[in-house]
């Protein structure tokens, strides 16, 4: 397959279309000596070499980048967290906080609510559903280039539209909602 251009998929990563044929370009020639491979520790290494022109996408102050992975870390840390919900008879773990936008400046974009408050509000309940929308659709684009060529990929774009339908509906009362013991 020959690739004729390069573009930004990831929302978040600023990068300049320039910069994103540059980048292109320097992830094809480090994978080209590496057997056609890249690894997170492939590109890293490239990238130590300030004359590399991905050194700029990396933060090098190592307190700075430090503290950005911490944050990472603790993250992971509240995600990882389950609580045991029983309904209808059957017990599931389900994640104790999710991450929803922050109505008020904490000095964050999105804070953790439990499970159990968002069971009461329904305008979380809504961004929530909004999300999962999103992801679904974001699910389907990545993967429906793959439809002509497996019948199951275009079968499940099938269904993750109708999905997607049902997280969206017109009006705010056919919205689903959760209800959960805790």
């Amino acid at each position: 397959m020959k690739i004729r251009k390069f573009t930004n998929t990831q929302k978040g990563f600023n990068i300049s279309k320039s910069d994103v044929t540059t980048v292109g370009n320097r992830l094809d020639s480090l994978a080209e000596h590496n057997n056609g491979d890249l690894t997170p520790d492939i590109v890293l290494g490239d990238a130590k070499d300030p004359a590399s022109p991905l050194h700029q996408f990396f933060i090098w102050d190592n307190t700075e980048a430090a503290h950005k992975f911490r944050i990472i870390q603790a993250s992971r840390l509240i995600s990882a967290i389950a609580v045991i919900v029983k309904t209808n008879g059957d017990e599931q773990a389900i994640q104790a906080y999710v991450a929803v936008k922050n109505p008020v400046p904490h000095g964050s974009k999105n804070v953790w609510r439990s499970i159990a408050r968002i069971a009461t509000e329904e305008e979380t309940q809504r961004q929530i559903f909004a999300r999962m929308a999103s992801e679904l659709e974001a699910i389907n684009a990545r993967y429906s280039q793959y439809a002509a060529y497996f019948a199951a990929v275009k079968k499940a774009a099938i269904h993750i539209s109708a999905a997607v339908k049902t997280l969206r509906p017109k009006t705010a009362s056919k919205q689903p909602r959760v209800q959960a013991r805790i």
